[in-house]
This record gives C-alpha cells, sequence and structure tokens, in this order.
C-alpha cells in the first residue's frame, strides 16, 4: 500500500516529479511549450504559485508553493475562469452561475462554484489537471493511447528556509544539464531560470519569489540571477572522475554546485527536506501516516556540504550518482 501524501500544515512548498512510460516518445519542443502555457493558465486559475519548472524529454519537475485555501468572491472567480477557458466557454459558465443566483437556487449555486473553487488552492488538483492537458494534447500527436505517465507524480514536502528551497529550485534547473540537453540551464529555455534570462516576464516574476527565502536583499533581475547561478555553479571545474573518486572515500566532501549537478536521490524520495525541527513538526502532524515503531525522524544529508539540510529519508542505493555523459562538471 502506498503512503498517503504529506501535506502540509498552512502555506507549503512541494517539489513535484512525474516521469513517462519508458520507450514513450520524448516530449518533442511543441509538448514543452503546451505544458509551460499551460502552467500559467493553472497557476491564475487556481492560486498554487510556480516557483521555478523543468520540462524534459521524459520528466517533469515543478517547486509550488500552496497557499492557505481563502475566500473567492464573485468577481474573482469570474475573472480566475476567464483566464482559464477560451472567451466563449467562459462567458458560458459565468452566465450559468449568474443564472443560478438570480433564481435564488442556493444549493445549486453553491455546488456549481464549489465545482470550480474546490480545485484551488490544492496541489493534487493543479498537478492531475496539468498532466491531463498535456496527455490530451500528446496522444493524438504522437499516435498513443491511455496514459502517458509511469505513476501518479512524487512530491516531497520543502521547508520554507533559504537552504531548502533554493536548491531544490537549483536541482530542478540543472535537470537538462543532467540529460544533456544544455550546457547550463540558462541555455534550456524550457525551465524556470532558462526562460526567465531569455527575458519571458511569466518565468522571470516566478523564479523571482525565490527572492522571499533569500537571506540577502533581493532588488532587481540581475542582482537575484547572479545569487541564483551562484548556486549552480562550481567555482572550479572538477571531472566526472573526481567527483566519482571523491564520492568512494569514506567521507566525502564536495561542493553544494557540485552535488546539484549529481543524480541525487534525496530531492526524487527524501520525503520531507529541511531542518530537524522542521521535520520533526511534520512527522508530529503526520503520526498516523507512519509505522508505530518508528524511532529516528530525519537524516543529515551525505556526500558534501548541504548547509544543514535533512531528509525524512535515507534512501540507500544509488544515493549521489554521476551522470554517464559528464566528463566535467563546471
Amino acid at each position: 500500500m502506498r503512503q498517503p501524501r504529506l501535506i502540509g500544515q498552512g502555506p507549503s512548498i512541494y517539489h513535484c516529479i512525474v516521469e513517462a512510460l519508458p520507450g514513450l516518445d520524448p516530449f518533442d519542443d511543441r509538448d514543452k511549450l503546451g505544458f509551460v502555457q499551460n502552467l500559467k493558465r493553472m497557476e491564475r486559475f487556481t492560486g498554487v504559485e510556480v516557483l521555478t519548472y523543468s520540462i524534459i524529454d521524459r520528466r517533469i519537475r515543478l517547486l509550488l508553493r500552496v497557499p492557505k485555501p481563502g475566500d473567492i468572491s464573485d468577481r474573482e472567480l469570474n475573472a480566475r475562469l476567464r483566464d482559464y477557458y477560451p472567451k466563449a466557454l467562459a462567458d458560458e459558465r459565468i452566465a450559468e452561475l449568474g443564472k443560478l443566483k438570480r433564481a435564488k437556487r442556493p444549493a445549486d449555486y453553491q455546488l456549481r462554484r464549489q465545482a470550480y473553487t474546490g480545485r484551488m488552492f490544492d496541489l493534487g488538483s493543479f498537478v492531475k489537471t496539468l498532466l491531463q492537458m498535456l496527455t490530451q494534447s500528446y496522444n493524438p500527436r504522437h499516435q498513443w493511447k491511455g496514459t502517458i505517465f509511469r505513476e501518479r507524480f512524487r512530491s516531497i514536502l520543502i521547508e520554507p528556509w533559504e537552504e531548502a528551497v533554493f536548491n531544490t529550485a537549483a536541482y530542478i534547473e540543472l535537470d537538462c544539464v543532467r540529460e544533456g540537453l544544455a550546457e547550463r540551464p540558462r541555455d534550456y529555455r524550457f525551465c524556470g531560470f532558462g526562460a526567465a534570462t531569455k527575458g519571458n516576464k511569466t518565468a522571470r516574476a516566478q523564479v523571482m519569489r525565490l527572492g522571499d527565502y533569500s537571506s540577502m536583499p533581493v532588488i532587481d533581475w540581475r542582482v537575484f540571477s547572479a545569487l541564483y547561478r551562484g548556486r549552480m555553479q562550481p567555482q572550479e571545474p572538477i571531472s566526472a572522475r573526481d567527483v566519482k573518486a571523491e564520492l568512494n572515500k569514506r567521507s566525502p566532501k564536495l561542493p553544494l554546485p557540485v552535488l546539484l549537478h549529481c543524480n541525487v536521490r534525496y530531492f526524487d524520495h527524501g520525503t520531507v527536506l529541511g531542518r530537524p525541527e522542521f521535520i520533526e513538526e511534520v512527522f508530529r502532524n503526520n503520526q498516523h501516516i507512519f509505522p508505530a515503531k518508528r524511532r529516528k525522524l530525519c537524516y543529515k544529508m551525505r556526500f558534501g556540504e548541504w548547509r544543514g539540510l535533512h531528509s525524512m529519508r535515507n534512501p540507500t542505493s544509488g544515493l549521489i550518482t554521476v551522470p554517464k555523459h559528464y566528463k566535467q562538471i563546471g
């Protein structure tokens, strides 16, 4: 039986991962562009905030901030419907709501209204709808039927703290580099930093939200991008052979940007990332999910200087691996 999804208390941040079926035709540029456009639509409609994202040939990563659910006025609901649906369909849905309200049928009106507002501020609904959109676009173009994904999406709960948020975001941006699709994230237009660097205003606004968690003042894009890029770029190049040799030592010590260029299972299977006190609080709030005999609640992330980051789980096999195509990092 799979473990229920961990949901944070109040506004929460999640790293969501979904992988396509093996053997599936890779997502092409049209698939990726459509995904990014739908990501913007879903953000405006649901109120779930995108901090950054990456879509590569067979994998999607999202860093999302889910606000605490709030009341939606009729005016705000109408605006969100117009952002989400084509004009004619939005007008039809808005007219239907207005008709039910004027007819003084409160039960029918609230039921219909809930069909829209119930999809807002909800992680599962956001990702599920986004993946359905991609599937509906992908299947007829690639002559495929049925699902295109291996399993339900995974979500890692991220502490709203600088080291947890920035390192997870940088790891997402570097997916294109680990897969050999680009030399640097800024060269790849289907990730948040790449789109923002190329002048996409929506992507820039999304990625700049990371500045809310920075200990340094974020004045403008130039200052922020230099700060963010420093997370991803090693100060000195290091060969893949030297990285592997260091990983084989008893107590390896690799710089953070080098670690982020590797495949790191903590980010995919860690369940919760943050400081020990945050992980312990999440455990207490979700104690009914975990085995009663569990004693150790968090593990210090290994193989280098993670600046205090811990993981709720400690994946054992293949914890840190160097991508096969790497000859040099940095």
